[in-house]
């Protein structure tokens, strides 16, 4: 799982200027919201990823697009 700018606390950390270039440069325009993560890490133990190996999910609102 990678995710991008998520509002979490650790995010907090990097300050509001940090953030709000993250931001700017993020195609979505906002930071994620956990909720936005958990589908996705949830799918990766479940059945229908049981053929996956080795694979990267991003979630960060299209940044390394």
């Amino acid at each position: 799982m990678l995710p991008g700018l998520i509002d979490t606390q650790m995010a907090a950390g990097n300050g509001p200027e940090v953030n709000a270039g993250i931001v700017a440069n993020t195609p979505l325009g906002r930071i994620g919201a956990p909720a936005e993560v958990v589908p996705a890490t949830l799918f990766l133990p479940s059945d229908h990823a049981s053929f996956l190996t080795g694979t990267e999910i991003v979630v960060d609102g299209g940044l390394s697009a």
